[in-house]
């Protein structure tokens, strides 16, 4: 999935979002599109907007615009 794609399914609250990266889960958990939940490992961070969790650089220090297309969904 490119960066595009999961901006959009983000985007349209369609549910929590499970990942692998690097070994590690982590999760995507859009309350609404002002409350974003991202976990990584032992790392979280809560998001007000789609734009500031795609930028949000938990993931290995990269953000999900950098990582999208090395996702393993589940």
């Amino acid at each position: 999935m490119n960066a595009k794609d999961l901006r959009k399914m983000l985007d349209s609250l369609v549910g929590d979002i499970e990942f692998e990266y690097k070994g590690v889960h982590g999760s995507i958990c859009p309350i609404n599109r002002n409350n974003i939940g991202l976990a990584y490992g032992n790392v979280t961070d809560d998001c007000k907007s789609v734009d500031e969790a795609m930028k949000s650089k938990i993931f290995d220090g990269k953000s999900l615009n950098e990582i999208a297309s090395e996702l393993d969904m589940y």
